[in-house]
């Protein structure tokens, strides 16, 4: 059986600059907790600005390189098949396996897999990329029958996930299911009620938090018309945090629901984390759910959550007892629920608490520890 030295990971992601969707983040946490316990990880990406010469790269935490690769904007696909081939076939005696984190760099990573010779892992983080592995026009079922025959195994981050590969005819062999990692937080220590009166110009407000991308997936119009019935909303604070494609048009659902200034968007943060530190609680309402980085790190700070009973929400929460699972469209049910949190300080802490003791198991040292036997097993077939 490979020791961790011996094995050797290409990762392959999308994209590597400063603001991140969450299955970057995971790729790139994941990499770097890899590399820490002995594993040679290269993380791989495009390369869509001239800051990064043609091979060159950077590191990452100083353990890591990320290696941006060039791509042209008439072909993007195409463009970063060729340059991912070429650098594979340069390097391929510095990498066993190419560990792609989504379906869409999985085709471009199982052919250039099967023309080296390499082994390649898949992960699926949402059910969009379920999707894109289903027939149809003669271009789509060539990228299935590339990646459902020269993949070795696709992770799954969820028990639904998991389900919607196997019936989308994935075959059950090839299928593992790993979920999403968390860096466990340390205690706060910045001064909430300095910050909070700083965020929200009252140190006793309470104040409620979102954290994600600003996508139709993530439900916002749905948050925002239950923040709308909720009574006495205008004592509150409502932060929401990221940016996306519909930041304008939720900005402008908020004016006509008339909910400034309960309501702030924050737009993308660097550091996030005093952020949970001064929320009261935590909200999730997504349509659909891989497993979101922000109900992890939300429930490491020890806040309550109250997230969509879709997806990997399912898998990290104990409706009831370290969070809560609710439909979103019901918007009484849920207005209900936010006011019974808010106005019950120990409810809220016992549940915060039982967050914290339950998101434990998603440690990142023990998701890598599980991908590293994945790598083994698969290097043994």
């Amino acid at each position: 059986m490979p020791e961790k030295n011996e094995i050797k990971v290409a990762m392959v992601i999308s994209k590597a600059e400063a603001s991140l969707g969450g299955t970057q983040k995971q790729a790139l946490r994941l990499a770097d907790e890899l590399q820490s316990q002995g594993v040679s990880v290269f993380v791989l990406t495009k390369r869509k600005s001239r800051e990064h010469a043609r091979g060159q790269g950077k590191e990452l935490n100083g353990r890591v390189q990320i290696v941006y690769l060039p791509v042209t904007d008439l072909q993007p696909a195409w463009s970063f098949l060729f340059s991912f081939l070429v650098w594979a076939w340069i390097n391929r005696g510095s990498f066993q396996i190419i560990h792609a984190h989504n379906a869409a760099m999985g085709v471009i990573s199982s052919i250039v897999g099967w023309l080296i010779g390499k082994k390649v892992i898949v992960k699926i983080p949402s059910l969009k990329y379920v999707q894109y592995l289903n027939g149809g026009s003669l271009s789509r079922e060539l990228r299935r029958w590339i990646i459902t025959r020269k993949t070795d195994r696709f992770v799954a981050v969820s028990t639904e996930m998991f389900e919607a590969l196997r019936q989308a005819g994935i075959a059950p062999e090839k299928l593992a299911l790993i979920n999403n990692g968390i860096e466990l937080t340390a205690p706060c220590n910045t001064n909430s009620s300095a910050l909070r009166k700083e965020v929200s110009g009252k140190s006793e407000r309470p104040v409620i938090l979102f954290v994600g991308r600003l996508v139709k997936e993530k439900g916002l119009d749905r948050l925002l018309r239950v923040w709308a019935s909720l009574p006495g909303h205008e004592t509150m604070l409502l932060l929401i945090v990221g940016d996306g494609p519909l930041r304008e048009d939720l900005e402008s659902q908020t004016k006509k629901l008339r909910l400034l200034p309960s309501v702030r968007f924050l737009g993308h943060q660097t550091d996030v984390s005093k952020l949970y530190c001064i929320a009261d609680l935590f909200v999730l309402p997504s349509r659909t759910e891989g497993m979101s980085n922000s109900l992890l790190e939300a429930m490491a700070a020890g806040l309550p959550v109250v997230a969509s009973n879709v997806g990997g929400n399912k898998d990290v929460i104990k409706d009831q007892q370290s969070g809560f699972l609710v439909d979103w469209e019901d918007t009484t049910l849920c207005a209900g629920m936010l006011l019974t949190l808010l106005s019950d300080t120990e409810l809220r802490l016992r549940i915060g608490n039982a967050a914290k003791r339950e998101v434990s198991a998603f440690a990142m040292g023990d998701v890598a520890e599980r991908y590293h036997d994945l790598y083994q097993a698969v290097l043994q077939e």
